[in-house]
């Protein structure tokens, strides 16, 4: 786990377990679900992605790229997903969510990365099939607003990119790879109880926050079955309906 170095005093001096997240972020989701399954009190600093809050000189003090989340326990800084779940799930005390055989434990990591590669992916969906719609990025004042303040090239690209209008053959390619990506889960998941094996795991808080986001996109994750028998398990637990559902919009 990477925790950032960080000059910046606030971070230092802030006691206990931060996170700025937003709502909608799957990698905020990933992090509220497993504070959540491990019983811990945390503070919330929500960051509207919507206002462009991640693109105020305040935020990218916190997290330099301007990304959500941000965890901070005790001073200390973690800006990835992967590793905050890591992080807390080492920590803190309460149910283990990895297992202890290392074969199994070897498989958990294989799927959290894989659910971490696929983000960007998730991404491009999320803005073209919910986002689009919602009008977000329509009116050029934002837009100059965020392209002003906003310091991570990557996300200036993303934005342009995303206002000049994603191409078809870019959509189509995200598509396909998000096909793969459920129709891999849904192989694995015809074999095993949870994706490490018999336990729920960090796999499963990681997979399952993109497998619901796919379903928000639009995207026919009813067609596997056996993904859909562990969706509804997972998603059945008062850790997911509190970090998940209870954040999404009404």
């Amino acid at each position: 786990m990477a925790i950032s170095e960080t000059s910046n005093l606030l971070i230092q001096s802030m006691q206990g377990v931060h996170l700025y997240h937003f709502g909608m972020s799957s990698c905020s989701q990933r992090v509220r679900f497993t504070l959540e399954e491990k019983g811990i009190e945390w503070e919330s600093h929500p960051v509207n992605l919507h206002l462009m809050e991640n693109a105020t000189s305040e935020y990218q003090q916190i997290h330099p790229k301007g990304y959500v989340p941000a965890f901070i326990h005790n001073g200390k800084l973690l800006l990835e997903s992967v590793d905050i779940i890591a992080y807390v799930d080492e920590v803190f005390d309460g149910p283990e969510l990895h297992p202890k055989n290392e074969d199994h434990k070897r498989e958990m990591q294989k799927w959290v990365d894989l659910s971490n590669e696929n983000q960007w992916c998730l991404k491009h969906l999320t803005y073209e099939l919910i986002f689009k719609k919602l009008g977000h990025y329509s009116d050029p004042k934002e837009v100059d607003y965020y392209l002003t303040h906003q310091k991570n090239p990557e996300l200036l690209q993303f934005v342009n990119d995303f206002v000049a209008g994603f191409s078809d053959e870019l959509v189509q390619s995200n598509i396909n790879e998000a096909y793969a990506f459920l129709k891999a889960l849904n192989t694995r998941l015809g074999e095993v109880k949870y994706l490490a094996g018999d336990e729920f795991s960090l796999a499963d808080i990681a997979a399952i926050a993109n497998v619901h986001r796919y379903k928000l996109c639009g995207l026919h994750v009813e067609q596997y079955a056996d993904l859909m028998q562990w969706y509804d398990k997972v998603a059945a637990r008062d850790g997911f309906q509190r970090a998940v559902v209870a954040w999404e919009p009404r």
